[in-house]
């Protein structure tokens, strides 16, 4: 793993990030996450 590309990655998308250790079962709030993902909330 390079570093400093998982750091480019991170920075430069910060959603794709805090999809990858995030795990929503109820649907009903997974989709409300996705979409304040989309707009750029976290």
């Amino acid at each position: 793993m390079n570093v400093f590309h998982a750091h480019a990655q991170i920075v430069g998308d910060p959603a794709t990030y805090m999809r990858s250790f995030l795990k929503i079962d109820d649907p009903a709030i997974c989709a409300v996450v996705e979409g304040e993902l989309e707009q750029g909330k976290l």
